[in-house]
Protein backbone atom coordinates (compact mmCIF):
# COMPACT_ATOMS: atom_id res chain seq x y z
CA UNK A 1 0.00 0.00 0.00
CA UNK A 2 2.81 2.57 0.57
CA UNK A 3 4.49 1.90 -1.99
CA UNK A 4 1.41 2.42 -3.79
CA UNK A 5 1.04 6.03 -2.52
CA UNK A 6 4.35 6.87 -3.31
CA UNK A 7 4.14 5.72 -7.00
CA UNK A 8 1.27 7.31 -7.36
CA UNK A 9 2.37 10.69 -5.86
CA UNK A 10 5.90 10.43 -7.89
CA UNK A 11 3.57 10.17 -11.15
CA UNK A 12 1.62 13.31 -10.04
CA UNK A 13 4.92 14.92 -9.61
CA UNK A 14 6.51 14.38 -12.69
CA UNK A 15 3.26 15.07 -15.01
CA UNK A 16 2.45 18.57 -13.05
CA UNK A 17 6.40 19.44 -13.47
CA UNK A 18 6.57 17.93 -17.01
CA UNK A 19 4.24 20.24 -18.11
CA UNK A 20 5.87 22.91 -17.02
CA UNK A 21 8.95 24.36 -18.72
CA UNK A 22 11.34 26.28 -17.32
CA UNK A 23 12.79 26.99 -20.38
CA UNK A 24 11.81 30.18 -22.10
CA UNK A 25 12.67 29.52 -25.67
CA UNK A 26 10.26 26.62 -25.96
CA UNK A 27 7.42 28.65 -24.25
CA UNK A 28 7.47 31.33 -26.84
CA UNK A 29 7.49 28.64 -29.42
CA UNK A 30 4.55 27.69 -28.36
CA UNK A 31 2.89 31.05 -28.05
CA UNK A 32 4.28 31.98 -31.06
CA UNK A 33 3.63 29.52 -34.12
CA UNK A 34 1.43 31.95 -35.41
CA UNK A 35 0.43 35.84 -34.31
CA UNK A 36 -3.13 35.08 -36.20
CA UNK A 37 -5.08 37.96 -33.78
CA UNK A 38 -2.59 39.57 -32.37
CA UNK A 39 -2.38 43.26 -33.59
CA UNK A 40 1.11 44.98 -32.22
CA UNK A 41 0.73 48.77 -32.21
CA UNK A 42 4.06 50.49 -33.38
CA UNK A 43 3.34 53.49 -31.44
CA UNK A 44 1.65 51.56 -28.53
CA UNK A 45 4.06 48.54 -28.17
CA UNK A 46 6.96 48.87 -30.11
CA UNK A 47 8.07 52.69 -29.88
CA UNK A 48 7.96 51.91 -25.86
CA UNK A 49 10.32 49.08 -26.47
CA UNK A 50 13.05 51.24 -28.65
CA UNK A 51 12.79 53.74 -26.04
CA UNK A 52 13.90 51.71 -23.20
CA UNK A 53 15.98 49.01 -24.99
CA UNK A 54 17.76 50.57 -27.93
CA UNK A 55 17.43 54.36 -28.54
CA UNK A 56 19.87 55.04 -25.81
CA UNK A 57 22.96 56.82 -25.69
CA UNK A 58 25.42 55.49 -28.30
CA UNK A 59 22.83 53.03 -29.79
CA UNK A 60 20.29 54.10 -32.26
CA UNK A 61 20.16 57.05 -32.03
CA UNK A 62 20.48 60.12 -34.47
CA UNK A 63 23.67 59.76 -36.06
CA UNK A 64 24.33 56.05 -34.98
CA UNK A 65 25.81 54.16 -37.92
CA UNK A 66 23.93 50.93 -37.54
CA UNK A 67 20.63 52.49 -37.55
CA UNK A 68 18.80 55.37 -35.88
CA UNK A 69 15.63 53.73 -34.31
CA UNK A 70 13.95 57.32 -32.99
CA UNK A 71 12.19 57.27 -36.08
CA UNK A 72 9.53 54.80 -37.67
CA UNK A 73 11.44 55.10 -40.85
CA UNK A 74 14.99 53.65 -39.44
CA UNK A 75 13.23 50.99 -37.56
CA UNK A 76 11.24 50.09 -40.84
CA UNK A 77 14.19 49.76 -42.79
CA UNK A 78 15.59 47.00 -40.61
CA UNK A 79 12.13 45.58 -40.32
CA UNK A 80 11.97 45.20 -44.44
CA UNK A 81 15.91 44.08 -44.98
CA UNK A 82 15.49 41.12 -42.55
CA UNK A 83 18.03 42.52 -39.87
CA UNK A 84 15.72 43.26 -37.74
CA UNK A 85 13.90 40.04 -37.08
CA UNK A 86 17.66 37.98 -37.80
CA UNK A 87 19.13 40.14 -34.46
CA UNK A 88 16.03 40.72 -32.48
CA UNK A 89 13.64 37.26 -32.85
CA UNK A 90 15.84 35.08 -34.35
CA UNK A 91 19.30 35.69 -32.88
CA UNK A 92 17.93 37.18 -29.88
CA UNK A 93 21.26 39.35 -29.41
CA UNK A 94 19.68 42.86 -29.23
CA UNK A 95 20.52 44.55 -27.17
CA UNK A 96 24.23 43.60 -26.40
CA UNK A 97 25.44 42.68 -23.38
CA UNK A 98 27.42 45.88 -23.48
CA UNK A 99 24.36 48.04 -23.72
CA UNK A 100 24.20 50.89 -20.99
CA UNK A 101 20.46 49.76 -21.02
CA UNK A 102 18.79 46.21 -20.53
CA UNK A 103 20.81 43.25 -21.63
CA UNK A 104 18.40 40.83 -23.12
CA UNK A 105 14.41 41.63 -24.45
CA UNK A 106 11.63 39.88 -22.55
CA UNK A 107 9.75 36.97 -24.24
CA UNK A 108 6.66 39.28 -24.47
CA UNK A 109 8.74 42.34 -26.29
CA UNK A 110 10.51 39.35 -28.84
CA UNK A 111 7.16 38.25 -29.28
CA UNK A 112 5.85 42.21 -29.79
CA UNK A 113 8.78 42.32 -32.63
CA UNK A 114 8.27 39.12 -34.37
CA UNK A 115 4.45 39.77 -35.05
CA UNK A 116 4.46 43.41 -35.73
CA UNK A 117 7.51 42.41 -38.17
CA UNK A 118 5.10 39.25 -39.59
CA UNK A 119 2.57 41.80 -40.39
CA UNK A 120 4.58 43.96 -42.63
CA UNK A 121 5.55 46.30 -39.72
CA UNK A 122 2.81 49.45 -40.03
CA UNK A 123 2.98 52.30 -38.65
CA UNK A 124 -0.18 52.26 -36.70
Amino acid sequence: MMYFRFSYLLLVFFLVFASCSSDEDDMMNIVTEDCNGLVISYQNDIVPIINTTCALSGCHIEGFSNGDFTSYNGLKSKADNGRLNSRVVVNKNMPPSNSSGPKSLSAQQIIAFKCWIADGAPDN
